[in-house]
């Protein structure tokens, strides 16, 4: 019993080690001025033009890690990555889980960085952030080419239906409504069951609740409707009473619906408030 309790200590050792960072004495650095949603895309393009590559992304946690970063020191082999933690328009820089090749594998390095290094890494990539966010092409480029957070894209394809956002509205007390134009392209008649769905943060925590409800439904359920193949319906999304959205810049908005009884959902990035439908959207 003594030997597995101590053998269980040591797998739980092992997994928190896995995720926690460790941090060294190298200094923080911080760039100010981002926006909650381009800041992510634009720290994506800058890693990818820096050669860093994009690691962990913890959206919960307002958190992104860099993919390893390799170099030589003399003949000794050493590694790190960049650790960004953002919020409220400040990015913070710092070194994380910085380590040399030892005969017994990857250990904790201490001291700092050189200065050549910590400029080549540290400081090149705070430059190439703030690079990037001066320029609002660039950051329109690192919104739109992102693999990390999709752009907004106002028509959704499931297979069986075709979903197109064609407005996004304000409304009193923050509760703004999306109007969608619905259209079966599946070449059967389909029975639609809208359920609704939530606005979520990308970086941080934070929803918004909304329902649905279609403009002619097929009676007195406004959830329910039946379309023949290629006929389109029109629905209405208002957010929830007790929630408020004041803008969706950062969100997911994740939706839920019913296909003859199979379960349905597709999601939507960084939906304009207000918006309203532009051929190519």
């Amino acid at each position: 019993m003594k030997n597995r309790f101590i053998a269980c200590m040591v797998l739980l050792s092992f997994a928190f080690s896995a995720h926690a960072q460790i941090f060294g004495d190298d200094p923080e650095m911080k760039v100010e001025g981002l926006k909650d949603n381009s800041v992510w895309q634009i720290t994506e393009m800058a890693l990818n033009e820096m050669d860093f590559g994009v690691g962990d992304f913890i959206p919960s946690e307002n958190v992104l890690l860099s993919n390893w970063i390799q170099w030589n020191s003399l003949t000794i082999k050493n590694r790190a990555r960049l650790h960004f933690k953002y919020s409220e328009g400040v990015l913070k820089i710092n070194i994380t889980d910085r380590a040399y090749k030892s005969n017994e594998g990857w250990s904790e390095a201490v001291g700092k960085l050189s200065k050549k290094n910590y400029k080549k890494f540290v400081k090149a990539t705070a430059d190439k952030i703030k690079e990037i966010n001066a320029d609002p092409e660039m950051v329109k480029k690192a919104v739109k080419s992102s693999k990390l957070i999709p752009a907004f894209c106002a028509v959704q394809n499931t297979g069986h239906l075709e979903w197109k956002l064609l407005s996004f509205e304000p409304a009193p007390n923050d509760r703004p409504v999306m109007t969608f134009e619905v259209k079966n392209i599946s070449g059967r008649v389909l029975k639609i069951r809208a359920v609704g769905g939530e606005f979520k943060k990308v970086s941080g925590i934070g929803t918004a609740r909304f329902f649905f409800y279609w403009d002619n439904p097929d009676g007195d359920d406004n959830k329910i409707i039946t379309l023949d193949p290629e006929a389109t319906a029109i629905g209405k999304s208002p957010v929830a009473q007790g929630y408020s959205l004041e803008s969706a810049l950062g969100y997911i908005m994740h939706f839920d619906f019913m296909v003859d009884g199979s379960q349905k959902s597709f999601e939507m990035y960084n939906l304009p408030l207000p918006y309203t439908y532009t051929e190519g959207d």
